[in-house]
């Protein structure tokens, strides 16, 4: 990370003005993420639940591209930002294709901020996806986290109980006791197979609209501090929770104070003042917890 310039701190409105073009630079910042997972997992209806908008089409139709698909989404308020969503190829159809899309992915990945692995509920065969993520993600792993959602969770078995009657507590809008047990089974059989945390693992349901503010919650978390605001900015606002909007404040606070290093004991009130005319976030419940991050 580039330090503040110390030349420039020779007056308050000249620190004021490189904090201010600093904190524009963070919240304006476009993410690139990467969506992995097989035809028929859910990644478009997925995408579009997480950012509130069709940011990604929607189709029944098996698809055939050999290509990755880069979509970049403006942002509604015309200000800066915005969002490039890369639909990667899923792997597993044949041996040839498998070849040519880790070589895809080879030359991507590094182009990215974030990938989001999306498994659906009753896929078994990872040996692909294992040598994908093991090779290609997990050396980059740092610059560019990876969160896996286990999608369609609503058809997890048991589906159906002995009367035949769709199982899902409808009341709390999440999995029946059965189902759960399931769920769990299911989450610690992806956390093996790619020795990730069960915590960066993230059951949905989009038709189900379940899990769907944890997932994006669990995104901005796992991201690094300079890129958190960037995709709380773009989450739908009907998902957006108050976690969400700390942890993105506060992402936005951590890079500052890290980017002013040996200055911050000169420059932090100004910090104070210019960070809390740029709240938006969470308003008046983060201003009150600047001065203890």
């Amino acid at each position: 990370m580039e330090y503040i310039d110390k030349s420039t701190l020779n007056s308050k409105e000249k620190i004021r003005q490189a904090i201010e073009k600093k904190i524009r630079e963070i919240k304006g910042y476009t993410p690139r993420v990467g969506i992995f997972g097989s035809t028929g997992v859910g990644k478009s209806s997925l995408c579009n639940a997480l950012f509130g908008r069709d940011v990604a089409p929607v189709s029944n139709v098996a698809a055939c591209t050999r290509e990755i698909q880069e979509i970049h989404i403006k942002p509604e308020d015309g200000n800066e930002g915005g969002l490039t969503i890369i639909d990667f190829p899923g792997v597993g159809e044949t041996l040839e294709r498998d070849k040519e899309y880790y070589n895809l992915y080879k030359e991507n990945v590094a182009k990215l901020d974030l990938v989001v692995w999306v498994i659906k509920s009753d896929e078994r065969a990872y040996a692909i996806s294992q040598k994908v993520y093991n090779d290609i993600l997990l050396p980059n792993i740092k610059k560019c986290p990876v969160v896996f959602f286990i999608n369609q969770i609503d058809k997890i078995e048991p589906t159906e109980d002995d009367e035949g009657e769709l199982l899902w507590d409808k009341k709390k809008n999440e999995p029946t006791k059965e189902q759960l047990a399931s769920v769990n089974e299911k989450i610690l059989e992806v956390s093996t197979a790619f020795s990730v945390p069960a915590s960066y693992i993230i059951p949905t349901s989009v038709k189900r609209k379940f899990n769907i503010s944890k997932a994006m919650e669990t995104i901005i978390d796992i991201l690094p501090k300079e890129k958190k605001y960037a995709l709380y900015r773009e989450a739908g606002e009907e998902i957006k929770t108050e976690k969400m909007a700390e942890s993105a404040e506060k992402g936005v606070w951590d890079t500052i104070k890290e980017w002013t290093g040996e200055a911050w004991d000169n420059v932090k009130d100004v910090v104070v003042e210019v960070v809390a005319a740029t709240v938006v976030a969470a308003g008046k419940k983060i201003l009150s917890k600047l001065k203890f991050w």
